[in-house]
Order: structure tokens, then sequence, then C-alpha cells
């Protein structure tokens, strides 16, 4: 890709994509092993747990469908939390099949349009991946962390960091954290004056304009469709 007249600011990703933006700041080699290790221990504990999935809940806000999770993990005994925060009326909750089926039925009771079961592989983003994450530690330390030249939006914590060693945290932290992504988009749109979602698809695209409806959010799928977009930005 040419050069540009455009520097990125405050950076953010949801879930896997994280590894993504951090190849900014490790390099491509290294950001390509870390994220393959990240998945493959998150293959590895969905495998050793048994009925384990994911379901998204539709119309119903953030917080009460946390709460709800966290009422039905205590009733059953199980593990069931919020695991990713994608919209004010999109939540994914994550957990054990028993913890999860009890949530659904608690969440229709309170008025959810919907809860859909995904198609996930592990239950990410919840205390089941304890294992996966523990596993991680290595990879991460034993990678050197350049300083970061400009701040990124952590999923994490829903804030801008351009210290390398709470970067390094942040990577092990959400593997079991939930991915706060509509805190992070509030977060983008307060420090910066629009949004480009770079890779396929526009999923994050959409999410954002539901989170910040007046924050002006692109997308690019492709290299040339880049190209053209960061000529436009340049151009202003």
């Amino acid at each position: 890709m040419s050069e540009k007249p455009f520097q990125p600011y405050v950076p953010a990703s949801s879930t896997m994509p994280e590894f993504t933006v951090r190849a900014l700041l490790l390099g491509l080699v290294m950001c390509i092993i870390l994220g393959a290790a990240n998945a493959y221990l998150g293959l590895r504990a969905g495998m050793t747990i048994a009925a384990t999935y994911p379901a998204a809940v539709i119309g119903m806000a953030g917080a009460e469908v946390a709460e709800v999770a966290r009422l039905a993990a205590e009733e059953v005994g199980g593990v069931c939390s919020a695991a990713n925060f994608n919209s004010p009326e999109q939540t994914v909750i994550a957990g054990d099949g028993g913890s999860i089926a009890r949530a659904s039925e608690m969440l229709k009771a309170r008025g959810a349009k919907r809860v859909l079961p995904l198609p996930v592989s592990a239950p990410f983003h919840c205390a089941l991946m304890k294992p996966a994450e523990e596993k991680l530690v290595p990879f991460l330390e034993a990678t050197t962390f350049r300083p970061l030249e400009f701040p990124v939006v952590t999923n994490v914590d829903a804030a801008a960091n351009s210290d390398p060693a709470v970067a390094r945290e942040s990577l092990r932290r959400q593997v079991c954290s939930p991915v706060r992504w509509v805190e992070t988009v509030e977060a983008l749109a307060k420090g910066s004056s629009g949004g480009v979602e770079v890779g396929p698809g526009s999923v994050l695209t959409g999410l954002a304009r539901r989170i910040a409806k007046e924050w002006p959010v692109k997308s690019s799928s492709d290299a040339p469709g880049l190209e053209k977009l960061l000529a436009e930005l340049a151009a202003g």
C-alpha cells in the first residue's frame, strides 16, 4: 500500500481482532503467532468443557442481561456471564450449557425479544476460558512489546492506552473478560472525528452506528477500497 498522510488515532478491535490491532505494535509475524496461540488455546478449552455455547440476547439492555446471567449462574451453580456488549440492545452471554439454558428462560420471561444460540466453538470471554488464559501467558511474557506510537482503545477496559506493559496485560485479561464494545465505540467517538472499519464485511460499522449515531463511520474490505478511502480522508 502506498504512503498516505494519514495517521491512525486510538484504533480499537472486537474479540479476536484485538491481536490484529496489536500487529501495529508487535510486528506482523509475532502478531500471527500470538493470534494463532490465542485461537488454538481457546479451541482446546472449548473441547475440554462439555455442552458449552454462547447465545445472543436481542432487545434488552446490557446491564440487565449481565444481571440475569449472574442470577442464572448462581441458581444452577455454573458459569454464565455477559461476554460481548455489542450494542445497546445486543449482548452475548457465554457459559456452561445448563446455566445458558436457564439464563435464556429468565431473559425471555423478562422481555428479551430473542435469545439465539450461536454456533461458536468455545465459551469465549467468560471464566470457563481460564485454562486458555493461563496457557497464553508464557507466549505473552516471551514477546517484546514495542512502545506504542499512538494510543489503542482496548476492548477489555474501553480506554485509550499507550503503555506496552498494559497492552500485554490487556491481551491476557481479554481472554476471560467481556468485550466492552459499546463503551469502546463511545470512547472512540469522543476522541476522534470519525471511524474506519478495515476487514471483511461491515458488522462493526453497523454496530457503531447504533451506539454513536452522530459519529461518521466507514468500512473497507480490500486494499483498493482502503486506498481510496484513505485518499478521501487525506483530502478532507
